[in-house]
């Protein structure tokens, strides 16, 4: 999987070529970019399937605007994409880009980086965004040998997260889905769902928790919430205490009845033999509530 992905025109190569070699120098080794014999696009192989695949698995764009890159549709489209998808868009005005060139709105979310003039300085806060955003050339391994790589029968945890491996692409679509609820504003909550002894706690504690903290010690992101991770349980709605923020009273309190009857259904559910005017009456009684 690359971690990052170079958005360029094609009248741009020169301009994307000495990008990855620059990430590369900086520690970044896993960068797509299509023109690159190895990790590029490949003969006989689609070319528009392998962009809709990379830009769908890697970490963040770094999207090299410049007139050739605005006028181009397809370069538009991986932007629109990657936005879909909830990924973290890095601008980047390279020449050329004229006096009366205007970035798109798209393009204008977050504070985009001139790589006209003083490149190393450039490159310098390209890297603190990184680091703002939790993209780091290498996850620091802070593992003793020491110490068993495998907890046993209980679920990983967040300490627990430098050994943590073979979730890559789970870690990624949560927090992809993170992002956007950020940019959208809802839900207010995610929800982590899969069988018993799936690994969902292992996922959240040791993957997603993990790289929302690290975002925020960074002291560069502007989100403002805090990470963590909590059972359902058998009475969900009793973690969804009202919020004068957001809702009214009222409001709140509905939503709590209605997890309490969802909770109440699915457990019954895994219930055969549970006979059906009990659960019915149990119903019945939750949503008087």
């Amino acid at each position: 999987m690359s971690t990052l992905f170079i958005s360029h025109s094609s009248r741009d190569n020169s301009a994307a070529a000495e990008m990855k070699d620059r990430l590369e120098e900086m520690g970044h080794n896993s960068v797509f970019l299509d023109l690159d014999p190895e990790v590029g696009l490949k003969a006989g192989v689609s070319w528009e399937r392998t962009l809709y695949a990379k830009l769908r698995a890697c970490r963040a764009v770094i999207a090299l605007c410049s007139d050739n890159y605005l006028s181009s549709h397809w370069c538009f489209a991986e932007v629109a994409l990657a936005r879909m998808e909830g990924k973290d868009i890095f601008t980047l005005k390279i020449n050329p880009f004229g006096e009366k060139t205007q970035l798109p709105s798209i393009l204008r979310e977050g504070q985009y980086l001139d790589f006209r003039s003083d490149k190393d300085a450039a490159y310098k806060k390209l890297e603190t965004g990184f680091k703002a955003k939790g993209i780091m050339p290498e996850e620091r391994r802070n593992w003793s040998p020491g110490e068993a790589p495998y907890p046993g029968l209980r679920a990983f945890e967040e300490r627990d997260a430098p050994i943590f491996f073979g979730r890559d692409t789970e870690a990624r679509q949560g927090m992809e889905m993170l992002n956007r609820m950020r940019r959208q504003g809802h839900p207010r909550m995610a929800m982590v769902l899969g069988t018993s002894g799936s690994g969902k706690s292992s996922l959240t504690r040791a993957a997603i928790v993990p790289s929302c903290a690290a975002v925020l010690r960074t002291g560069l992101s502007s989100a403002r919430f805090d990470p963590a991770a909590t059972r359902c349980g058998k009475h969900p709605g009793q973690l969804l205490p009202p919020s004068k923020n957001s809702v009214s009273q009222g409001q709140s309190t509905k939503s709590i009845h209605r997890w309490r009857l969802l909770a109440m259904r699915q457990r019954h559910a895994c219930r055969p033999n549970t006979r059906t005017h009990r659960r019915t009456q149990q119903e019945k009684s939750f949503s008087k509530r």
